[in-house]
């Protein structure tokens, strides 16, 4: 493909030092058919770049595979991304780091034979799905110059649906004189093939999830290329996030790294510490991030609206977020454990949630709801 018909966008300090980690694109704050050439870190030519989409076929689907895979940033999925070429990230380590991205894709299978692996380039990563569906990953070689490409065969990945990519890169490690990544598809675990190696450092043998990508440079840039027509949302990169699905907390107050970006705008803002109350409705932002409740919005919180008294007992109004598990508790006292649960309301849920207790036979009992998130 012409690089001209590449859509791409550069994040980190360099080569563009506006757009820095953390980075988190929904695509729900520009205007419908807004081309985002030049926009927001995105670069292409206006008449390739990616389009700010309200396509019913993009968007049927996608919310309700997020919220089925606790994920994503956003969970209003009423614009996507979309581009009949290429869609690439230039991603930069900014010094030794571990470089954790996040996508939705939604990508037409490839039609055709890949380019030959003699004239890719073997520090960038290219993701397709083939005619039949199966993943296919280029991907460079250890101690040499040479790119090559991997099919996970096995496993047929629907072209209508929408699937997670999660890439990690690994800048701290230089093993057999590279420097390796991972990848996993839909929250699952880390892809493994014969072409990957079982240890990203001198130890690692052929065979395992890591693949090779660079060059031993502190500093890289590595291009993530999606080959084919693209709908795409949620892009979501950060630095050092530990574990698979970039559940990273960098400043370790208990709430993510992109939820503090996506409400606050940043992971130390002003009245966005895990003990402030930034929308004033007396529930502390920890609190909300538990609940999956909105920080921002006065009305959003984890609250039980009211009891009725009916023919077939007592039944238990609520309201909460999307994405953590609620437990509907009753005590006949407040003391503390001895709360027990009548009740267990699994994600994705609901915002308005009932529930009929059909043997409340106690003179005095209480309830509460209590949620936890994974």
């Amino acid at each position: 493909m012409n690089a001209s018909n590449e859509v791409y966008a550069n994040f980190a300090p360099i080569p563009n030092p506006a757009r820095t980690l953390v980075f988190a694109e929904t695509f729900e704050d520009y205007p419908a058919c807004l081309s985002l050439a030049g926009t927001n870190g995105w670069q292409a030519d206006s008449e390739d770049a990616i389009v700010v989409s309200t396509r019913s076929d993009l968007i049927d689907g996608v919310a309700a595979y997020g919220l089925s895979h606790a994920y994503p940033v956003n969970t209003t999925h009423s614009q996507v991304g979309f581009s009949e070429q290429d869609v690439s990230l230039n991603v930069v380590s900014a010094s030794n780091s571990i470089v954790i991205t996040k996508i939705l894709l939604k990508m037409s299978p490839h039609q055709g034979t890949p380019v030959p692996e003699s004239s890719e380039i073997p520090s960038q990563l290219k993701v397709i799905f083939s005619e039949i569906g199966e993943l296919m990953l280029l991907h460079g070689t250890p101690a040499t110059s040479i790119a090559r490409w991997s099919t996970f065969s096995g496993t047929i990945y629907d072209a209508d649906t929408w699937h997670t990519i999660t890439l990690e890169q690994d800048y701290q490690t230089v093993g057999q004189g590279c420097r390796y990544f991972r990848i996993s598809v839909d929250n699952g675990s880390w892809l493994t093939h014969a072409n990957g190696y079982s240890a990203n450092d001198e130890t690692g043998s052929p065979g395992g999830h890591w693949f090779a990508f660079a060059n031993t440079s502190p500093t890289r840039m590595n291009r993530i290329r999606f080959q084919g027509t693209v709908g795409v949302d949620d892009v979501l990169i950060s630095e050092s996030w530990t574990g698979q699905g970039g559940r990273g907390d960098g400043n370790n107050n208990g709430m993510w790294d992109f939820w503090e970006y996506q409400y606050f705008g940043g992971t130390n803002q002003s009245g966005g510490e895990a003990t402030a109350d930034w929308d004033g409705d007396g529930f502390d932002n920890l609190s909300e991030w538990l609940a999956d409740t909105d920080p921002t919005d006065p009305n959003s919180s984890l609250t039980i609206k009211g009891l009725a008294l009916e023919p077939g007992g007592l039944k238990t109004f609520w309201q909460g977020g999307r994405a953590a598990t609620q437990y509907l508790e009753t005590s006949e006292n407040l003391n503390t454990g001895s709360w027990q649960p009548i009740y267990t309301n699994q994600p994705p849920t609901e915002i308005l949630n009932e529930f009929m207790d059909s043997n409340p036979m106690v003179p005095n009992l209480f309830y509460r709801i209590r949620a936890v998130r994974e």
